[in-house]
């Protein structure tokens, strides 16, 4: 689970942890080290800024003998703006780095340890904010382009997945306050 110190990726470590399951929790900051490894003696926090490479590559590579079951790309970030024009090039491309091609650098670099799964999944977090049907409503236009991104990337990838016997899911958890 990607992004788990807080908010959903925080409940569904909790919750695969109460089920049983060895659960990577993955987190940007280390102060939030201790308050995952409490959660279970089934979590296993590791630091991880989906939008490093190195660091992506780093933790595939040591887990590349061990089967992936589930993958959560939940890590994302948002932005308030106030209007189109305010937004600066680099906090747009922090956006899109971390919502729509991070998602797609860690699926491609567990890809070794899903398929050892016998039931591999891939879910990504999205939102219905990223439906270009749905986009007359205003802001936030860079979490929006971002999350249209990643439903287009996610679509054209899990055929590829598919082809490759791993299931390849997008789904929008609704809108959720979290700290």
């Amino acid at each position: 689970v990607t992004g788990a110190n807080r908010g959903l990726g925080r409940e569904f470590v909790s919750q695969y942890s109460n089920d049983g399951w060895q659960v990577i929790a993955t987190y940007r900051r280390r102060e939030n080290f201790e308050s995952l490894q409490k959660i279970g003696e089934h979590v296993f926090p590791v630091e991880l800024d989906v939008t490093k490479s190195v660091q992506i590559d780093r933790l595939a590579k040591a887990l590349n003998n061990h089967k992936i079951d589930l993958l959560i790309n939940n890590a994302g970030i948002n932005r308030k703006e106030r209007s189109i024009f305010d937004i600066e090039e680099k906090v747009w491309l922090e956006i899109m780095h971390t919502n729509a091609l991070s998602p797609v650098k860690l699926t491609k670099s567990f890809l070794g340890s899903l398929i050892l799964s016998e039931s591999p999944k891939v879910v990504s977090i999205t939102s219905d904010l990223g439906s270009i049907q749905n986009s007359g409503s205003g802001g936030p236009w860079v979490y929006k382009s971002s999350k249209a991104a990643l439903n287009m990337a996610f679509k054209s990838i899990s055929g590829e997945l598919a082809a490759k016997q791993i299931s390849c899911a997008l789904i929008h958890p609704g809108w959720v306050r979290t700290d």
